[in-house]
């Protein structure tokens, strides 16, 4: 992370002027701004053209009060003075009318706007070669988001200069077409006019405000390169772009690169807290409030909601209050709004209503923004009928919730699981019309369209729950809507089909994706991993190098893990050597501990010799500084578990100077399952007896151990420990998709109307199975006693049965099971996938199966 320059001193008093506070970027159109500025000769001779009028008299006090209005940028009051001229009869003259124009942009007055455009036709300024009053029409209708009326103002100059070309540019930017706007932009310069700093800034940060951060930067160095000096607004524009992308780190290397050669200004500052809040960087963000009261820049309410919102998330809500009450002028709605969710994020909700209602008091009307923070809390702390109730209210005062107050309803719902709450609010925001769709429960007569974010916690819904089917109709809204073009989306849909086993879907998405970033690859990195399929991982790995892209944390993790399963140590090897050269002081902990992984299982493959990991395991401490945690510990003793090795592993644990906790127990605990060992299994599992009297997990572990040594009494001694303990067993418990519905078979439960047709479906395919030579286990209970909730009863193979009697031959199979699927069922399944030509998913607890062709995507590892 980029660590705070040394900030410039404060300017000599004679020039303070230069520290005050400038009118933040997002709240100015640099465009109308820059034609002002270059015309300003043209509007200091205004008064002589106005004094030769018969109506000079009159026509000069609206001309004195539309100016004052405009300079002041008091919009609104610009526009009532010019309705006003006009109810007088009177009209603006070529001189005024570009003010006109630019506080019509302003106020977003379309009508207005129309009119005075009207006034411009009739008077004939533009045929007549006017270029102030044409570029002000191209700025104008650009601020106001008509590109194609800008873009018919643009083609009526008879003379085109770098205002109006900019000014179409800055259109094209702002409706997100960036291909047109670089098109024009390159138009521009075959035209003969030479993009000003004007030009590049509004190319620059039309990039960066759609998310294409990478072009904004190359544009960066290219202005460079061409001689144009960058100025405050260009470093601006690239400070604002990285926040609004989540470039924290970006921002503050690209704020540190901009201190040695220009004096941040207020906008600066307003920019680059945001990163500080994002990082928890609140040692940067008091010195830059320091310089802010050192600069005499005034406290306004953009710079000092930013800081309020850095104090708050960084825990420090005292500062934010007191930042609150120093702020110099009026206090607008979004500074309220950070004191509001100051409070919120303090779990101070009384608080919170009490500013609530004191910014009604001051006059002010709370608005969206503030409805929203109400109802991301509640939502977030499960209090649906709370949310819901801040949402009705926000209809009663004549506020209509927008995308943003349902998407954080839904990431609130998500958080808690509930699951179908989520899809029911997603399914009333796909219909188009208000009182005929499921809105009128909420109170909403108006629809809401999801956007990026909305498809991106849905999709992240349904991929916790292993819902491809879902995920399926929503990937195909996303297409409708045109929302696949989102990087976020994209990713959570290559995330989606990753971890419910679908990689030839999760490919084509990726693949169809134009400007891939590195969580992108890492959503397919991860899924190739977990899918079994290192190498691919691997290979994928060595294309995302090509690729230009860096690799982070995550990438380097994956690409350790992958190696290791495939015990590739020369690749291993690698990867380690790029982490020496990007982190020669010592290693971040995750990356530590997927290096002692990957060494330990490429060690395994050298006749169990684990001489490699040890001897890096005990250099982490004596030659790289990192003192190993407990969690380097665990994953050092499951490799050795892995190996066999637990007497070793003992040893290892008996050494370490850390207390054991229950992690690293339940992972001998496993190992002895896996191998069966009854005397290191009783003894750590009585470790975690003390431990975690409470979990059922231990107690089924050490069953299985005692089941696979033969030993039922011992087993049955288990589950009295457990009622004992008041703990209950989840039954086994197998789900077949059946269409849009699920067929549940829950283990001991045979009053299924079918089940005697799924009994002779397994018969006919135990027939087959044995002239195959494999015998399999036969699915009725072993004795006639009462049914044992500890060992398996195939649950998932009595879905399998129903779904070949209820399914289309043609048709894959899908089943999720609550418990890891035991060896006799796998191995079953895969006989019956070849045999049958059929394609299975089982997801259980352990991970997801994919069996074809009589082999499973697990490799048998599971």
């Amino acid at each position: 992370m980029a660590t705070m320059p040394q900030l410039p001193p404060p300017p000599p008093r004679a020039f303070s002027a230069r520290c005050s506070l400038q009118t933040p970027a997002h709240a100015q159109h640099h465009l109308v701004d820059g034609e002002a500025r270059r015309h300003a000769p043209a509007r200091r001779a205004r008064r002589p053209v106005v004094e030769r009028d018969p109506d000079a008299a009159a026509a000069a006090v609206y001309a004195r009060e539309i100016g004052a209005c405009v300079r002041a940028r008091r919009w609104g009051a610009a526009c009532e003075a010019f309705a006003a001229m006009r109810a007088a009869g009177t009209a603006p003259d070529r001189f005024l009318l570009p003010q006109v124009l630019r506080a019509c942009a302003g106020a977003g007055q379309r009508r207005l706007a129309a009119a005075a455009h009207a006034l411009a036709a009739k008077g004939g300024p533009v045929f007549s070669g006017d270029a102030v009053v044409g570029n002000a029409l191209v700025s104008m209708y650009a601020t106001l988001g008509d590109v194609a009326a800008a873009r018919a103002a643009f083609a009526c100059l008879p003379e085109r200069d770098v205002v109006a070309w900019t000014a179409l540019i800055g259109a094209y930017a702002d409706a997100g077409d960036l291909g047109k706007a670089f098109q024009l932009f390159e138009s521009m310069q075959e035209s003969g006019v030479r993009p000003d700093v004007v030009s590049w800034n509004t190319l620059l940060s039309g990039f960066a405000r759609n998310g294409d951060l990478r072009a904004a930067l190359h544009l960066f160095d290219e202005m460079r390169l061409r001689g144009v000096k960058p100025g405050v607004n260009s470093w601006n524009c690239i400070i604002s772009g990285c926040v609004q992308n989540a470039q924290y780190d970006e921002a503050l290397s690209t704020f540190c690169e901009m201190c040695e050669s220009e004096r941040p200004d207020a906008v600066t500052v307003a920019s680059i807290l945001p990163a500080c809040t994002g990082l928890m960087a609140l040692g940067i963000g008091k010195q830059l409030h320091c310089y802010v009261l050192r600069c005499g820049i005034k406290l306004n309410v953009y710079i000092g909601s930013a800081l309020i919102g850095m104090y708050s998330e960084c825990g420090e809500f005292g500062y934010a209050r007191s930042v609150f009450a120093a702020i110099e002028e009026e206090k607008n709605a979004t500074v309220w709004n950070e004191l509001i969710q100051s409070y919120i994020n303090e779990g101070r909700m009384n608080e919170a209503w009490e500013a609530f209602s004191l910014m009604h008091k001051n006059g002010l009307q709370p608005d969206t923004v503030t409805y929203n923070s109400f109802i991301a809390a509640y939502a977030r702390a499960g209090q649906k009928e709370q949310a819901y109730k801040v949402l009705s209210g926000m209809v009663d005062v004549g506020l209509k919730p927008n995308v943003i107050s349902i998407n954080a309803l839904i990431s609130g719902l998500h958080h808690h699981g509930l699951c179908e709450d989520v899809l029911e609010v997603f399914r009333y925001m796909q219909f188009s019309n208000g009182e005929e769709n499921g809105w009128a429960l909420l109170d909403i007569s108006n629809p809401i369209q999801p956007n990026g974010t909305t498809i991106t916690s849905v999709l992240s819904l349904l991929t916790d729950f292993k819902l491809d089917r879902l995920g399926k109709e929503v990937h195909c809204y996303a297409l409708r809507s045109g929302l696949t073009s989102n990087i976020f989306v994209s990713s959570k849909l290559v995330d989606l089909y990753g971890k419910t086993g679908r990689m030839d879907s999760a490919d084509k998405v990726f693949w169809g994706i134009r400007n891939k970033n590195v969580v992108t690859w890492n959503s397919l990195l991860a899924a190739y991993r977990q899918n079994r399929k290192p190498e691919i991982a691997l290979e994928l790995f060595r294309e995302m190098l090509k690729s230009d892209l860096l690799p982070n944390l995550v990438t380097l993790q994956i690409a350790l893990l992958s190696s290791g399963m495939t015990m590739a140590l020369p690749y291993g090897r690698e990867v380690h050597g790029y982490i020496r050269k990007n982190w020669p002081d010592g290693y971040p902990s995750a990356l530590a501990s997927a290096l002692i992984d990957m060494y330990g299982k490429c060690a395994c493959k050298q006749e169990g010799s684990m001489e490699e990991a040890h001897r890096y395991f005990y250099s982490m401490e004596d030659v790289h500084g990192i003192k190993p945690t407990l969690r380097h510990y665990t994953c050092m003793v499951d490799i050795m578990g892995i190996a066999g090795l637990l007497e070793e592993s003992l040893e290892l644990i008996q050494k370490m100077q850390l207390e054991p906790d229950a992690c690293l127990w339940s992972t001998v605990l496993k190992a002895c399952k896996l191998h069966s060992n009854l005397e290191i299994g009783e003894k750590v599992a009585k470790a975690l007896f003390e431990l975690e009297p409470n979990n059922t997990s231990n107690y089924m572990s050490l069953s299985n151990i005692y089941a696979n040594n033969g030993l039922w009494d011992s087993t049955e001694a288990v589950r009295a420990a457990m009622n004992e303990h008041g703990l209950n067993v989840e039954r086994q418990c197998s789900c077949l998709y059946l269409g849009t519905s699920l067929q549940a078979f829950e283990a001991g439960d045979f009053s299924h109307p079918a089940f005697e047709r799924i009994l002779s479906t397994w018969k006919d395919l135990s027939t087959r199975m044995e002239q195959l030579g494999y015998p399999p286990q036969d699915l009725e209970p072993y004795s006639n006693v009462e049914v044992d909730p500890l060992s398996c009863h195939h649950t998932e193979r009595i879905a399998l049965c129903y779904g070949l009697i209820s399914m289309s031959s043609h048709e894959p199979i899908r089943i999720t099971k609550n418990f890891r699927m035991c060896l006799e069922c796998h191995s079953s399944i895969k006989i019956i996938s070849r045999d049958l030509n059929r394609e299975i998913f089982i997801s259980d607890g352990s991970t997801y199966h994919h069996f074809k062709d009589g082999t499973c995507s697990c490799r048998d590892l599971w």
